[in-house]
């Protein structure tokens, strides 16, 4: 493990991977003939990465305990692609990263149009973590199809 990314563990700390697995351990103890299983962990970088995709998949509303958690892009799905609609999706994605995900700072969004695929956004956020930067990417698909109208989906 190189010493940047011990660093980053050390700061950023580990949590349950998404989407949820469970790994299977080998028998250590054949009393009860059943081998246990452990949570999968991400840690560092990942785990803040894993934290932002989760934010961004998450609906205003949809937490219980945290009603204002998440990014409304699903008010945007089926919209016409315009500087105004660019311009607010990137507002809230930036506005809740800095309420919800302290650890990423100097967030940048990147929006780009599919150029084959009408509808398609590809969306890019960059951050930086402890002085280096990171990233993680998705998309929008905002038309109506099979496909249409996912608020996120990582790439």
């Amino acid at each position: 493990m190189s010493n940047q990314n011990e660093e980053l563990i050390r700061l950023y700390g580990s949590g349950w991977r998404f989407p949820l697995r469970f790994e299977p351990r080998p028998v250590t103890d054949a009393t009860d003939g059943l081998a246990p299983s452990a949570v999968v962990m991400s840690a560092g970088g990942d785990n803040v990465a894993q934290s932002l995709a989760m934010l961004f998949q998450t609906q205003p509303g949809e937490r219980i305990m945290r009603p204002d958690y998440g990014c409304d892009m699903q008010s945007l799905m089926f919209a016409n692609l315009s500087e105004s609609m660019l311009g607010a999706l990137r507002h809230r994605i930036v506005e809740s990263v800095a309420h919800h995900e302290p650890r990423a700072e100097q967030v940048d969004v990147v929006l780009q149009e599919d150029p084959t695929l009408r509808g398609l956004l590809h969306v890019a956020v960059r951050y930086h973590l402890a002085g280096q930067t990171q990233q993680v990417t998705g998309q929008l698909n905002l038309l109506e199809s099979e496909d249409g109208g996912r608020a996120w989906a990582i790439s």
